[in-house]
């Protein structure tokens, strides 16, 4: 079974045309190389990334063309740490679900609430995949509580 993970390509792949995200996922291989249109459209979308990059001195670029997914989301959650006005192709993953924002801007109420929010779900997931690690071993009586205690300071 193929593991998927929800994009806006693929969500506006599936509204457009269920078929070919059908045969996006299950035939990656027959797919078409982009036309001189669609190659002409990335060109223009990438000068335009970069003319709004200007908008924002000072900001982090999360380099999402040499990162994984889940590279990238963690370097986006070590950024939100800093202060920096803008985070450009911020990416956060939840649940099989990744969301890539083209300017991420962290100035007045909305970036620090929305920070301490992707850091406070961050940390909840540390906390609940330590729970799901710890109880069962605990429970079982695999692990005793001064050697959970040591693991949970390894990670903390």
């Amino acid at each position: 079974m193929v593991e998927l993970m929800l994009t806006k390509s693929l969500f506006t792949t599936a509204e457009n045309c269920p078929k070919a995200l059908w045969m996006t996922i299950h035939m990656p291989e027959e797919k078409a190389p982009p036309s001189s249109a669609t190659q002409a459209r990335m060109e223009s979308g990438k000068r335009i990334g970069n003319l709004a990059q200007e908008l924002f001195p000072g900001g982090v670029l999360v380099p999402t063309w040499e990162l994984s997914n889940e590279d990238a989301a963690q370097r986006t959650h070590e950024i939100l740490t800093t202060e920096v006005p803008a985070i450009f192709e911020a990416t956060f993953l939840r649940d099989n679900m990744l969301v890539r924002v083209d300017i991420f801007a962290l100035d007045g109420v909305i970036g620090p609430l929305m920070a301490k929010y992707v850091l406070n779900a961050l940390e909840s997931r540390t906390i609940a995949t330590l729970r799901d690690t710890l109880v069962p071993k605990l429970i079982s009586g695999k692990i005793r509580i001064a050697d959970a205690e040591r693991a949970v300071a390894e990670v903390i």
